[in-house]
């Protein structure tokens, strides 16, 4: 994946990203510029959230990169985006598979 505008490159599995995205399942796996490159190019996108998605499966915390994919394709896609108590909350609740004692 190359993020930004400074298009840094970020390894993320294209599996992964199929799994929980259908928007990344149809660019990678639908015949488009980025089923032959292998790579999706999100300009609009930080690299800060892919830091966050990163550290999500660190923590095994499914929910919370779902919801980093859904704010990444909403940039993308330009939509409205979630704001950044959202975030926060969405994050507090939905750590209570793993527990937080790693955070």
């Amino acid at each position: 994946m190359i993020v930004g505008p400074e298009e840094l490159k970020f390894g993320i599995h294209k599996d992964q990203l199929c799994a929980i995205s259908d928007y990344f399942k149809a660019a990678l796996e639908g015949g488009f510029q980025e089923t032959v490159r292998g790579e999706v190019v999100l300009k609009e996108t930080t690299a800060r959230l892919l830091d966050v998605w990163v550290l999500a499966d660190y923590l095994l915390a499914p929910k919370l990169q779902n919801f980093i994919v859904d704010m990444m394709e909403a940039k993308h896609m330009k939509r409205a985006i979630p704001h950044l108590h959202e975030f926060g909350y969405f994050y507090i609740h939905t750590q209570s598979e793993i527990g937080r004692a790693h955070v």
